[in-house]
């Protein structure tokens, strides 16, 4: 049997940190899905599973609550690993808040020693799995690819803006039958806010997206690139707009003169 400390000393490749810096991570070969780790120990197995699962997933880390809520807000989310195991003093609580935050990835329960008598617990509170420790790394990864199977059977195959669609298998968009070719962080930018279409695309979301395509970013990039975006759409004559709402990030939705003429579907 493969234990999560045996295969530790196997694959020891790690998983970047912080969290807020793998937001937005987009490939022109297709969309994938997102596995959220969450705990203060999740770094040390995060890179097991991304070596395991491989180009299926994209890993991210989230040591605290509030990193958590910001990541599972995201479209891709497959499924939620949480740590429960000590320092983490109430995991059913946190268990709890991140079911109650109001988002549909299921929720899956790593258990220490110390609290594997919670196992009935964390059934009834909707654990769309438990595992206790120690336990073979790959029941976990077998859970994962059954979850990730079930969110691409659940995902439609695009989505759309006024005349703009999003290809999420191929992460290639359309402007009715016409492929656009933009630079690849407009590419990356463009990819976000379709994927919140017609809902409000968190700011810090679409920074981590801007940062990872270009490296010299500055505090006010984000703002530029989307004036830039603006801009190419404007240029493009493409019927949507983007939309600041202050405090919170921006909102793709058709122009004032489209609403009516085009289906919004998100």
């Amino acid at each position: 049997m493969t234990t999560l400390k045996s295969a530790r000393l196997k694959h020891t490749r790690q998983v970047m940190l912080p969290a807020a810096a793998a937001l937005g991570r987009f490939t022109h070969g297709g969309i994938r899905a997102i596995i959220v780790l969450v705990g203060d120990y999740s770094q040390r197995y995060g890179a097991i599973l991304q070596e395991l699962l491989g180009q299926q997933v994209d890993i991210r880390i989230a040591k605290t609550f509030d990193t958590s809520i910001e990541l599972i807000a995201d479209p891709r989310v497959a499924a939620v690993i949480l740590d429960c195991s000590p320092p983490n003093s109430d995991p059913l609580g946190a268990f709890g808040e991140l079911k109650a935050a109001g988002h549909s990835a299921p929720i899956l329960a790593m258990l220490s020693r110390q609290n594997a008598s919670d196992y009935l617990d964390f059934l009834a509170a909707g654990a769309a799995g438990i595992f206790c420790w120690p336990f073979d790394i790959n029941q976990l990864v077998l859970r994962c690819r059954e979850l990730i199977e079930l969110k691409a059977s659940q995902t439609p195959k695009e989505t759309r803006v006024g005349s703009l669609r999003l290809d999420l298998e191929s992460a290639e968009i359309y402007c009715g039958a016409r492929l656009l070719r933009l630079q690849r962080h407009q590419h990356a930018l463009l990819c976000a806010l379709l994927l919140y279409s017609n809902r409000v695309c968190p700011r810090e979301y679409l920074a981590g997206t801007f940062e990872r395509e270009k490296a010299n970013a500055t505090a006010n990039a984000l703002d530029r690139s989307i004036s830039r975006l603006r801009t190419t759409i404007q240029e493009l004559e493409i019927d949507v707009e983007i939309r600041t709402v202050r405090g919170l990030g921006y909102m793709l939705r058709p122009a004032p003169a489209a609403v009516g003429r085009f289906e919004v579907t998100g």
